[in-house]
């Protein structure tokens, strides 16, 4: 089992978070022969829309040759409402083809 974290504070960039700024990440869990989970907590405002995280799906490129790429599943928590606290969830699976 392969797991990445990413963490995006109250105050940081937006892209923290992002597909493109995780694209190593992305490319260790897609490399990993085996169940691989990417973790990204937002701990912002302004969270990301379901679209935002669809984003992951554009999975960058490995390079010439034949890589062996597997599927990984990316699980968003963010924070919904500071009071009372409310925490949402987003839920992806990124299946390579």
């Amino acid at each position: 089992m392969a797991v990445e974290f990413a963490v995006r504070k109250p105050t940081a960039a937006r892209s923290n978070v992002s597909a493109t700024v995780n694209s190593t990440e992305v490319k260790k869990l897609m490399k990993h022969d085996g169940k691989a989970l990417l973790v990204l907590f937002d701990f912002s405002d302004t969270p990301y829309s379901e679209e935002q995280i669809e984003s992951f799906r554009n999975w960058p490129s490995l390079g010439r040759g034949n890589h062996r790429k597997s599927a990984f599943n990316v699980v968003y928590f963010f924070v919904e409402k500071r009071r009372p606290l409310a925490l949402g969830k987003i839920t992806k699976n990124i299946r390579i083809t």
